[in-house]
């Protein structure tokens, strides 16, 4: 069973599949008649007019070695091209590189969540007492020795506002301080779902190139499998 050139062509990538009625023009229709060509001079004839891209000849050359090698010693060793040389296996490459480099950048990102949210559970000394009352806190400046008003002289707390639990440790005191908490609790949450769903697409793209290799390799195989069986019946008839 040969492969047909529309087949040999889509191994190679899609993007080969333009030189198809090329091939055709030429009676190159099948493996066999690919088996008998004469790569160097064929190749150079048949895209005269329209010379093939360097890259793309160097594929094809190194493609049909392959095939006009096989041998039934050498069919379960010889495949057409290796699939990472399509464009398409190639954006799978930078689609996956992307994936992983948005990856690390997330883990930084989530690992800068974590830092912060440990901070907020820092225990912060208690500030030594301004003023005679050491067992009352001040509701302005959050100190202790003296109240926000109705001090001594019926004065009033004459220190500026506190504007920081690190400044006081009094977390209880700061409305911002459970804000805060509850953001970078939320970002780590939201860092995980990124975190895990980038690494199953990872897996995912990793998995379907896995298969398509071997699917690949798989076809050929089979097919130059059943092209040598053909031949040896042949020859024994």
């Amino acid at each position: 069973m040969d492969i047909s050139v529309s087949e040999f062509l889509q191994q190679l990538g899609p993007e080969f599949m333009k030189y198809k009625q090329t091939f055709m023009e030429n009676e190159f229709c099948d493996s066999s008649s690919l088996r008998a060509m004469n790569i160097e001079v064929d190749l150079d004839y048949m895209f005269e007019t329209n010379p093939l891209p360097l890259g793309h000849k160097r594929k094809l050359q190194y493609a049909l070695k392959n095939l006009e090698s096989v041998t039934c010693a050498e069919k379960n060793e010889m495949f057409i091209a290796p699939p990472e040389s399509s464009c398409t296996e190639k954006n799978m490459d930078k689609i996956k590189e992307k994936l992983e480099s948005n990856l690390q950048l997330k883990e930084k990102e989530k690992a800068d969540y974590v830092h912060k949210r440990r901070q907020m559970d820092l225990i912060i000394s208690d500030p030594d007492p301004i003023g005679p009352l050491k067992s009352t806190r001040c509701g302005n400046c959050h100190m202790r020795g003296h109240k926000a008003d109705g001090n001594r002289g019926n004065k009033p707390c004459t220190l500026p506002p506190c504007n920081s639990w690190k400044d006081c440790g009094q977390k209880d005191k700061h409305t911002d301080y459970k804000v805060q908490c509850k953001q970078f609790d939320k970002d780590i949450k939201n860092a995980d779902k990124e975190i895990e769903e980038m690494s199953g697409e990872i897996a995912r793209l990793t998995s379907f190139q896995e298969k398509a290799n071997s699917s690949f390799i798989g076809v050929i195989k089979e097919r130059l499998r059943q092209t040598n069986k053909k031949s040896t019946l042949i020859a024994m008839c």
